[in-house]
C-alpha cells in the first residue's frame, strides 16, 4: 500500500539521476536516491516529496541497484586541515616552514571510506615577477577510514627559502618563489571518485582542477596555465622563436644560480 500511495504523486521528473523503480507487485515509478542504509531507501519524487521504502519491498533488479549505489557513495565526513606556519628572516633571505596535518572523521558508523589519496600542493609566486607562479612541492598519501572511526593525515614538514629581492649580483634573476598557499585534493583509489578539496585561498580554490594537474617544479602563470614553451639554440640572429647566436668577442653570459631549495624534513 505504501508503494502504490506514491504512485498517485506522480508527474513528470526532471533529474537526470531519477530511474524508474518497480516494487514485487510489478507497480513502478519515477524517483531518484536521496538516502539509504542496508534496510531501506528514501526517493525523491517528481513533487520532491520524499518518501522512505523497505529495500526489500522493491524488484531484484531495483534491490540490486540501490545497494549498489550505496556501496558507491562517500561517507559522510568531517575535515578539518591544520596549517601551522613560521617564517625567519637573516638579511634578505627568508625561511619559511611549514607544517600541515588533516584530520578525516567519519560521521557514517554503517560505512568506511575505502582506500583514498590525498595529495598536497604548496603554491610559490615570483617575488619579482607576480605573474609567475611555481608549484614548489606536491606530496600525497594514501590513507583510510573505518566507519565511525577518525584518522589523522600527516604530511612531511616543508623548507622554502627565498629572498625578498632581486640578488644585487644577479638584476634579471626571478628564481625565488615566496609560498602563499596551499591545496588539498583527494580522490578514492577504486574509481578516482572526488571526496574532498581544499583551497587556502578562493582564487586556489577557484584553480584546483588545473593545479592538480602539476607536479613539482612547474612554473605557470597567473591562471595556472604553463607558458608556450621556446625553442633554445635554434635559428639565426633574427628567429623568433631561436636564441640568437653570441657573437664572437662577446663575454660568456653569467649563469644564474638554481631555484632556491625546497627542504623536506
Amino acid at each position: 500500500m505504501r508503494f502504490l500511495s506514491l504512485l498517485l504523486a506522480m508527474t513528470m521528473i526532471s533529474s537526470l539521476s531519477a530511474r524508474q523503480f518497480t516494487n514485487k507487485s510489478g507497480k513502478t515509478i519515477d524517483a531518484e536516491i536521496v538516502r539509504a542504509n542496508v534496510s531501506s531507501v528514501t526517493l525523491r519524487l517528481p513533487t520532491n516529496r520524499t518518501a522512505t521504502i523497505k529495500i526489500n519491498t522493491l524488484s531484484q533488479e531495483d534491490q540490486d541497484y540501490v545497494i549498489s549505489w550505496l556501496d558507491d557513495q562517500v561517507p559522510r565526513l568531517r575535515i578539518t586541515p591544520n596549517m601551522v606556519r613560521s617564517s625567519k628572516k637573516s638579511g634578505s633571505s627568508y625561511t619559511q616552514i611549514m607544517d600541515l596535518s588533516v584530520v578525516f572523521k567519519n560521521e557514517d558508523n554503517a560505512k568506511g571510506l575505502e582506500e583514498t589519496t590525498l595529495k598536497y600542493f604548496l603554491l610559490g609566486r615570483s617575488v619579482n615577477d607576480r605573474s609567475k607562479n611555481k608549484i614548489l612541492l606536491v606530496q600525497e598519501v594514501n590513507f583510510e577510514v573505518g566507519a565511525g572511526g577518525a584518522h589523522p593525515v600527516n604530511f612531511r614538514k616543508a623548507v622554502n627559502n627565498y629572498y625578498g629581492s632581486s640578488r644585487n649580483t644577479y638584476p634579471s634573476y626571478s628564481g625565488d618563489y615566496k609560498c602563499y598557499g596551499y591545496i588539498l585534493f583527494a580522490t578514492r583509489k577504486k574509481d578516482g571518485r572526488e571526496v574532498y578539496r581544499h583551497g587556502s585561498t578562493p582564487h586556489l580554490t577557484e584553480a584546483i582542477y588545473s593545479i592538480v594537474e602539476l607536479k613539482t617544479g612547474d612554473i605557470v602563470d597567473e591562471n595556472y596555465q604553463k607558458p608556450t614553451a621556446r625553442k633554445i639554440g635554434v635559428g639565426g640572429d633574427n628567429a623568433p622563436t631561436g636564441t640568437p647566436r653570441r657573437r664572437p668577442g662577446q663575454p660568456t653570459p653569467l649563469r644564474k644560480p638554481e631555484d632556491a631549495p625546497i627542504i623536506i624534513r
